[in-house]
Parts: structure tokens; sequence; C-alpha cells
């Protein structure tokens, strides 16, 4: 078998897009996956097995780092150098998840964490990783959200984060178009990836606490959450997309994925504001059971 010419350093490969996309781009030969994962090639193994750590050989490679921890810049680009050389023809910052709740009443510790892992550490890694990619004249995929561009109750300290990467990514566009390095934007709906389920657990764990005023409404969301799971898209189509972005000679600057994000992207585009607020008051009286 000859030796893999492309080496892919993906986020959030534990589980969700993360994890489906490591095996498919594994399907192919030509590729070396560097998967950050917390906890290193042990946990590693747990996740994805030994027999298929096996199979995959020196083409699966982990780097052991803590997204929503502070680390030196110049310490991950000596592991990358130790894992691949130092070559990178790809980078997929997927990493995420959503810290919901009433931002009024949201813990800031929790609020920073969550842009420590949606938002920080993607330009940590992606600065760590520019040098390596301006040799390979590579390519960044960030994983963002329709709450990237559309605002939703209890949804504030998420969406912000994925607004703040969607700001960024434009401008690092504009900034490493010189160097041949493309960037592009993935912005899902709701698909079955365990997003819905960790999510509802945050709002429960939100409305426990000693004293709030959106105790009830956010039982309510929880509950919602739970019953509209089985409604949500299948991850496969995401992950589809994310391989063929790695191939594809131009690609664009945004893409939208699911019929409820292109609905929600083009309503929120058309529609005035005053008839957007009705439609989202309505829309928070159904999702909380308020009147």
């Amino acid at each position: 078998m000859s030796a893999p010419s492309r080496n892919i350093l993906l986020t959030g490969s534990s589980s969700g897009f993360g994890k489906l996309t490591a095996k498919v781009l594994l399907e192919q030969p030509q590729n070396r996956v560097i998967n950050v994962i917390r906890g290193g090639r042990s946990r590693a193994e747990s996740i994805f097995g030994a027999e298929s750590l096996a199979r995959w050989g020196d083409r699966f490679q982990v780097l052991d780092l803590d997204l929503a921890s502070r680390w030196e810049i110049e310490e991950v680009k000596n592991k990358i150098r130790s894992l691949c050389g130092g070559r990178i023809d790809v980078l997929i910052n997927n990493a995420g998840y959503g810290q919901l709740g009433p931002i009024s009443e949201q813990d800031i510790g929790k609020v920073r964490e969550q842009f420590e892992v949606n938002f920080f550490s993607v330009i940590a890694l992606t600065q760590a990783c520019i040098p390596f990619l301006r040799e390979t004249r590579g390519r960044i995929l960030n994983v963002s959200s329709i709450c990237g561009l559309v605002a939703f109750p209890f949804y504030a300290a998420y969406g912000a984060s994925k607004f703040a990467l969607e700001a960024y990514t434009e401008s690092l566009q504009y900034e490493v178009d010189a160097w041949g390095i493309q960037t592009c934007l993935i912005e899902p709906g709701s698909f079955k990836t365990g997003f819905s389920a960790r999510s509802a657990q945050a709002l429960e764990e939100s409305a426990a606490r000693p004293v709030g005023s959106f105790a009830e409404q956010e039982r309510s969301l929880a509950r919602f959450l739970e019953a509209k799971r089985g409604l949500a898209g299948s991850p496969e189509k995401v992950v589809r997309l994310l391989v063929r972005l790695t191939d594809e000679e131009s690609i664009p600057q945004r893409v939208l994925v699911g019929f409820d994000a292109r609905l929600f992207a083009f309503l929120h585009w058309m529609l005035p504001n005053v008839v957007w607020r009705v439609i989202m008051r309505i829309a928070y009286r159904k999702m909380t059971g308020t009147r």
C-alpha cells in the first residue's frame, strides 16, 4: 500500500460529525487523519476500537489536546511536526458543543468555556497550522451552525460563539487568500449527532440552579428538544459535504446544510424585523409552553 499523500487535521473526532468524518476519510488510502482527542490514543481506542486503529495503522494519528484549556501554539506546532512532519493539507475545525440556558442568568464561567471550545480554540489551532497550510496551499473548513446566522432564545452563548466564528472565518479568508489557502464555513441545521440530547441535559441542569426565573421554560424546551430529536436529519449529509470539500478544487465561502437551516436563513433575510419577531415569539411560546 502506498504512503498517504494528504494530511488532514480534524477536531471533535470523539463524537458526532467528527467521528463519522474521520471514519469516511480513513476509507481513502491517500488520507492520514490527525485527530484532536482529549485523552490521547487510549481514549481514541475506546472510541474507535483497537481493531480499527490497527487496520488504519499510522494513517490514524492522535493529537492529545484539551480545547477547553489554553495552550502554547508553539507547543502544538511541535506536536504536529512530530505526528506528520509538519505537512497539513486540510484543517477541519469541527469541535463544539451547546451551553444552553437563559443568558441573563447563565454562569459566566460556563459562557467563557463555551467560547474557549467553540471560538478561541479555533483561532489558536488555525494559527498553529497556518505555516503548514501555506506550504501546501491548503484549506480550512470551520463547522459553524445556523445559530451563527440566526439567534434563538436560550441559545445566546452558543449562538454568540458561532456568530463570532462566522466573522472570524470571513475575515480570515481575505487575509490568507494571497497564500492560496481557502476557507469555508459549514452551517448545519438540526442533525442526529447527540447535540440535542446534550443540549436538553444542559437545559435541565440550568433549570435546577437554586434561583432562576426561567426554570419551567427551560424544562419545557428540554422536553421539546427530546421530542423533536427524531425529526433531525441524517448526519451523513454533513459528513459527505465535509469529505467532498476536502477534494474540490475550489470551495465556497459558506454552505448551509439542511432544510431547516436554509429555511431559517431565508426567512430571517427576507422578512421585515417586526414580522420575524412575531414568528420568534410564537415559536418561543410553543417551545417553552408559555402563553
